[in-house]
């Protein structure tokens, strides 16, 4: 997987990556709805000008009431003032509700958006990075940024509004008295570097307990998950499980509270020295006040403005630190979409056969991730058009394996896979799948429709009614989908309303019927009858032949009795091709096949 960049992601962050981490983030936001993002700036600007407006008639009104106390004029003369201040009001007030519906809207698209990335990779990265913790890791920790998009459009908009605010407060002290503002503006400086080591802090934190985390969700949806439901219940395992998750818990929570105890010693430091920074501005404008005349309408309105300004210059450092925190996730979420060029890249393109007249199998090595002990070593072997070949081997033996190396999910590690003697890593391996039907013994059961579990097989025809019902029909489907409340129509699965539960062996029918949608020229059959009954799984392997007439068929399966009239039988033991030949030529030899074929028969007999 190294070929294609899925290297551990572990470079250092500091606080220079500052501009390029929000340059990220604030393009996110922008790309999801630009419109939006204007209509919020627009309305943050306008309560952020009404508050800098609300300052100066405030001023105003204290002077005119001054004014009005020593010339006994009445109530009349700050009226005007007054009908300025409630247009200011409205206009604050209505920018606040209606900007909380925008960012509502704005939060979803972001959500969507960040999503996507993360589904462009998963669907296009080799089936061989699922068998990868580190891929795991890095994929988790992508969904987890993609859960970042609401702190990211909330900071965002906070650091807009807190900004505007700002601006048009220092305005109103520009105009009042500038040398207030060194010393105000002084406070935003430890509050940042507070927010933005705690930042730097949680992310570490998040990544150390990558793995953690899914192992911790993995034992909740065992708790929780209905595959899982009866066997927690038959065996008592749910006081089990629920004390490891809190174990896990409680260990996550033991180093969250260390670090929040660090982050908090930082942001008690940040906050005296703003705290300080705020008293010294106070007592700058009371040296105006008593010393430089200062009047006291002046005075009352910058002392509002240091007021708002306060809070305003906090907000900022805990927006900043907030939007620092989530580009920071959002990097783990940049990192991973930067991995689809190199898989892209890696990919080849050239078109592949539709269909084979031989398909050989030369020398082919795979090894797992993580595993030492290859799971197929130097197999070789040849399947020809038409042909019904069986594969068999005790568990482990690789065949499974195997299969997914014949159907293009996996690439192999050493030798080659040819179809008339291309070699088919050189061909574009989506084009080549089209041409492979595969049933596994862990075949999907999608909660959908029957009509669409079906058409899934071949989503180009997947409205095509009459291939669907004929499909079923090959696959021993249609009677019992007949009997369904819809029909074709009828929701599987009880997770959603109006579901119907199938039975295992249904189920299978089922796939076994998407198998025959798909129309391929090569099927492979991975325990296609574990779940049919006697009769139901003699019946396909008596009719397989007619079922699967002109295509080339690789049965898998335990069950040696299914196998006997395949064309030739490949016998694996720990991941090599030990025996070939029919099964009369297997029992003859009396080598493995004839070993297992007996004590299965054996079995029987007694």
């Amino acid at each position: 997987m190294r070929r294609v960049g899925f290297e551990p992601d572990d470079r250092p962050h500091s606080p220079r990556d500052l501009p390029r981490l929000l340059l990220d983030a604030t393009g996110l936001v922008w790309r999801a709805a630009p419109r939006l993002v204007i209509v919020l700036l627009v309305l943050q600007l306008v309560a952020a000008a009404g508050f800098g407006v609300a300052l100066l008639v405030v001023r105003a009104v204290v002077a005119q009431l001054l004014n009005a106390q020593q010339s006994h004029i009445g109530l009349a003369a700050i009226l005007p003032e007054l009908g300025v201040m409630t247009v200011v009001l409205l206009l604050i007030t209505f920018s606040s509700t209606f900007g909380n519906s925008i960012r509502m809207v704005l939060t979803e698209q972001v959500s969507e958006l960040a999503f996507q990335p993360v589904v462009d990779v998963a669907t296009a990265v080799d089936l061989e990075a699922y068998d990868s913790s580190e891929f795991h890791d890095r994929m988790q920790r992508a969904l987890n940024a993609g859960a970042r998009p609401f702190q990211i459009t909330q900071a965002l908009l906070q650091l807009g509004g807190s900004l505007a605010t700002m601006v048009g407060l220092v305005a109103v002290l520009v105009l009042l008295q500038p040398l207030l503002l060194p010393s105000l503006l002084l406070t935003l400086v430890p509050l940042l570097l507070a927010s933005s080591a705690f930042s730097r802090d949680f992310r570490t934190f998040s990544m150390q307990f990558s793995e953690h985390e899914r192992r911790r969700q993995y034992v909740r949806g065992l708790l929780t998950g209905g595959s899982s439901a009866k066997e927690v219940r038959a065996y008592g395992l749910a006081e089990h499980l629920r004390g490891m998750a809190a174990r896990m818990f409680e260990r996550r929570m033991a180093e969250l509270w260390n670090m929040v105890g660090r982050g908090s010693a930082r942001s008690l430091v940040g906050s005296a020295a703003s705290a300080l920074a705020i008293a010294l501005t106070i007592a700058v404008m009371a040296w105006f006040v008593l010393d430089r005349g200062m009047s006291v309408a002046t005075a009352t309105a910058a002392a509002i403005a240091i007021v708002g300004l306060a809070p305003a210059v906090a907000s900022i450092a805990f927006a900043v630190g907030q939007l620092y925190e989530s580009a920071l996730f959002l990097e783990d979420l940049s990192a991973f979409r930067a991995l689809l060029p190199a898989i892209l890249a890696a990919r080849p393109s050239a078109p592949a056969p539709e269909r084979f007249g031989t398909l050989r199998l030369e020398d082919v090595r795979f090894t797992y991730p993580g595993s030492e002990r290859p799971a197929l070593d130097g197999i070789s072997l040849t399947i020809r058009r038409g042909e019904v070949v069986a594969l068999v081997g005790e568990n482990g033996s690789g065949k499974t394996t195997l299969a997914k190396i014949l159907s293009g999910l996996y690439g192999p590690h050493g030798g080659r896979v040819c179809w008339d003697g291309v070699d088919v890593s050189a061909v574009d391996a989506e084009q080549l799948r089209r041409g492979v039907a595969v049933v596994f013994q862990d075949f999907g059961q999608y909660l959908f429709p029957v009509a669409d579990n079906v058409g899934m097989g071949r989503v180009a025809a997947i409205d095509d009614r009459r291939l669907i019902e004929l499909a079923a029909r090959r696959a021993g489907a249609h009677d019992f989908v007949a009997r369904l409340p819809r029909g074709y129509d009828t929701m599987l699965g009880k997770m959603f309303e109006g579901g119907e539960d199938l039975s295992v062996g249904q189920w299978q029918r089922i796939a076994l019927a998407r198998a025959f949608f798909r129309d391929a020229p090569f099927v492979i059959l991975d325990e296609p009858t574990a779940a049919l009954d006697a009769r139901a799984e003699h019946d396909l392997f008596e009719s397989i032949r007619t079922l699967f007439e002109d295509r080339t068929v690789l049965l898998i399966s335990h069950r040696f009795s299914s196998v006997l009239s395949a064309d030739r039988i490949f016998v694996l033991a720990e991941g090599r091709l030990v025996e070939e030949g029919t099964h009369s030529d297997l029992m003859d030899a009396g080598g493995l096949y004839a070993e297992l074929f007996t004590l299965q028969a054996e079995a029987y007999r007694d």
